[in-house]
């Protein structure tokens, strides 16, 4: 699972209010939470704001980090989206400076920050690529809606993804079903195991009326994806 970090239910976040019954329930049920995604950022920006408001962002980044990793989360995804978006590089490269010591407390509690950005792939890597603590949250369907070559990319990142968060998409358009937008499942499958990557597939599907029925089909399409390379090969 990855557990979700809203600006709205921040004050009554069980992470942040209630970190040893989020410990029991995942001990007791066995359902473990890979990673945290601070949605957070997206209402509450990192960019394109004042030194104070900044400041308090990096101290919840901060928090979140320490409470990812006590509750055995290996990945803190901050989201480099909408109100959150860098419009340029020289705006990436002074995020990434604000992040330096939150990645330098990540590292030593073996927690790594991933960056989720609809940057083409290039200007991606010129952010992450100075700190081995920084890497990518790849979101298949977005990068869909861009019209990029997602294997491609996904190789080009070798090393530097996270986390990988399942959708589909057509270019320009809202999420689909899996299979049914222009994401393509066996060569994004291919690349995955090209560059070893062992981390967290995140489902984030359409619900539907039924969305216990609709994740159960999706889990099952991507199994299938899965099994289907494992064959092959």
């Amino acid at each position: 699972l990855e557990w979700l970090v809203d600006a709205a239910g921040l004050a009554m976040n069980p992470l942040l209010v209630a970190i040893e019954e989020v410990r029991a329930c995942s001990l007791t049920s066995g359902v473990g939470v890979a990673s945290l995604c601070a949605d957070c950022f997206i209402e509450r920006p990192l960019v394109r704001v004042s030194e104070s408001d900044r400041s308090a962002g990096m101290a919840l980044l901060d928090r979140l980090i320490t409470q990812a990793s006590r509750a055995g989360m290996a990945v803190v995804v901050v989201p480099v989206l909408e109100a959150n978006a860098v419009h340029h590089r020289a705006e990436g490269r002074a995020l990434v400076d604000a992040l330096s010591p939150s990645l330098a407390r990540a590292a030593a509690l073996g927690v790594r920050v991933a960056l989720e950005s609809d940057l083409p792939v290039d200007d991606l890597r010129s952010l992450i690529d100075p700190s081995p603590a920084l890497g990518v949250c790849y979101d298949l369907g977005n990068a869909a809606c861009q019209g990029y070559d997602l294997a491609a990319d996904l190789r080009a990142l070798a090393g530097r993804v996270a986390v990988v968060h399942v959708k589909d998409r057509h270019r320009g358009g809202p999420s689909v079903p899996l299979g049914e937008g222009d994401a393509n499942f066996p060569a994004i499958r291919d690349a995955l195991r090209a560059i070893h990557f062992d981390g967290p597939l995140t489902l984030e599907t359409p619900r539907g009326s039924d969305p216990i029925a609709a994740a159960t089909a999706q889990l099952a399409f991507v199994r299938h994806q899965l099994e289907a390379g494992v064959a092959r090969s």
